[in-house]
């Protein structure tokens, strides 16, 4: 089960996509009504992005899980500076 960190980050994170959400449905609502007669073209979009994102980051955290990778630290140095 989650421990209260990682829920406050899982909570936090859904919090500012739900946020960024609303706003690309606020500012593209009319352009995308004009352009593609669906309003909520670019807001469908953008949420399969995030749940293709939240896919992902589930199953890197099983592998991460599963493989117990001990040198996590290296991994995540390597990332930040690529």
């Amino acid at each position: 089960m989650l421990n209260n960190k990682r829920l406050m980050l899982f909570l936090s994170m859904t919090c500012l996509i739900f946020i960024g959400l609303v706003m690309i449905y606020s500012s593209s609502y009319i352009w995308a009504e004009y352009k593609f007669d669906n309003g909520l073209k670019y807001v469908i979009q953008q949420s399969i992005f995030a749940i293709f994102g939240y896919f992902l980051i589930y199953i890197i955290l099983i592998i991460l899980i599963e493989k117990k990778i001990s040198n996590l630290k290296n991994l995540i140095h390597i990332c930040v500076r690529h």
